[in-house]
């Protein structure tokens, strides 16, 4: 599906209204602007933490993270023209020094932060429809891994209306799902007194 450029913006914090860079012909469906103020809304106050972007597409989720004041945004995104559009957008914006952006899969991007002993108090994951199970799972497996959520972080995934996750993927469990349309947000918290607990999406 191609984007309609004239909708995309940003929704509130400093850059509040301002029209974001998409280029020609991208076939990509952003966060809509209603998904993303609904799920700022509910994370509140960014100022102490930094975020990760994964599968950030044209990087909307994070660009928002920062304009509502997260300290640190990290996007990963294997698609180079995605990226191109994401480095636009932070170059016009100014605020590349409270980022890194990498072209690379997920997973290769996991392991890199791990090995930089990188910990995040946001994890945003918006993995396309169409991913398998077993590969979800995998990249969840990785994050608990690699311990790359803080103790007192959020988990978010971003998922089509009545997808399930039917195995339990320790130490997460669920505290917060909202549907917006075609679209779910799930919550996420590290269980430490919990370790039966499981996923649902």
């Amino acid at each position: 599906m191609i984007f309609n450029e004239k909708k995309l913006r940003i929704i509130g914090g400093v850059w509040r209204g301002k029209r974001l860079k998409i280029g020609r012909g991208l076939k990509v469906q952003p966060t809509k602007n209603r998904v993303r103020e609904a799920l700022f809304d509910i994370l509140g106050d960014l100022k102490k933490g930094n975020f990760l972007d994964l599968y950030a597409g044209l990087g909307t989720v994070g660009l928002e993270a920062l304009s509502r004041g997260a300290k640190e945004v990290v996007f990963a995104e294997k698609e180079k023209r995605c990226v191109a559009v994401i480095e636009r957008n932070l170059n016009e914006l100014g605020v590349r020094e409270r980022t890194e952006v990498y072209c690379l899969p997920v997973e290769k991007v996991l392991t890199i932060l791990s090995k930089n002993g990188k910990k995040f108090k946001f994890i945003f994951l918006d993995p396309p429809y169409s991913i398998l199970l077993e590969k979800l799972k995998g990249i969840l497996e990785m994050v608990r891994r690699y311990r790359l959520l803080s103790d007192k972080g959020v988990l978010i995934l971003e998922h089509r209306r009545g997808k399930d996750i039917p195995e339990a993927i320790e130490p997460f469990y669920l505290t917060k799902q909202k549907q917006y349309g075609r679209s779910t947000l799930s919550f996420y918290k590290l269980a430490r007194l919990k370790p039966r607990t499981t996923i649902k999406l």
